[in-house]
């Protein structure tokens, strides 16, 4: 993948990442033995194809572009309309490389502003409304939990099996009764030209209002 991308991730501390974690490095994989889908860390794209020399590779360079950003992060104690939230609310498979297999995110106005705030100042020189533009036409934040080669049928037979395990992954994690599993997280910068197993943040900032669900029936 050219260039870099902003995600949003998970607290790393909390037992619903460590189940992501788990689900995309031995549950999935599992399932699908013998392959062997790539380990990456779990993450919801906010854009990608980022221009290196917005932020060249170091960290300080790159941790000083990232804070620069105008990005509307909400605070731990704002209204709960205005909070960040990543619902996840089903389990699908698709045609792409990175969409083989998804944990999608349920529609939320605020996420939308975020992803389009990082793709207007991250890719198109600042153009919100061209950002505005992309979030309607292409935007689909989603939560990979399995990047391959293989067919989209091959990919989807195995959804009843892997819902049931991530059902049994409910008692670690532990939703609330409006299925919030996780608060807080943070933006972070990405070099993704890199191999998979290279993928690693090197600039970061927190987002304090940022909410977690798991509605995954």
């Amino acid at each position: 993948m050219p260039g870099s991308s902003l995600w949003l991730i998970p607290p790393p501390n909390t037992p619903f990442n460590r189940s992501l974690n788990t689900w995309i490095t031995a549950t999935v994989p599992f399932r699908f033995s013998p392959s062997k889908p790539p380990a990456f860390i779990p993450h919801v794209t906010l854009t990608s194809n980022i221009p290196f020399s917005l932020h060249d590779t170091k960290p300080t360079d790159a941790q000083v572009w990232l804070d620069c950003l105008e990005l509307p992060l909400p605070a731990a104690d704002a209204p709960d309309d205005e909070k960040i939230v990543v619902d996840l609310a089903a389990l699908e498979a698709g045609e792409p490389f990175f969409k083989k297999l998804t944990l999608k995110v349920a529609d939320n106005l605020a996420l939308d502003s975020l992803a389009i705030a990082c793709r207007a100042q991250g890719v198109y020189s600042g153009d919100f409304e061209r950002g505005r533009t992309w979030a309607k036409t292409e935007y689909q934040p989603h939560l990979s939990v399995m990047y391959a080669d293989m067919p989209r049928k091959e990919a989807e037979s195995k959804i009843p099996a892997l819902l049931q395990d991530f059902d049994r992954a409910k008692s670690i994690f532990k939703p609330t009764r409006d299925g919030t599993v996780a608060i807080g997280g943070s933006v972070v910068l990405v070099p993704t030209d890199k191999e998979i197993d290279q993928w690693k943040p090197i600039a970061r900032r927190e987002v304090p209002g940022l909410v977690w669900k798991y509605n995954v029936m």
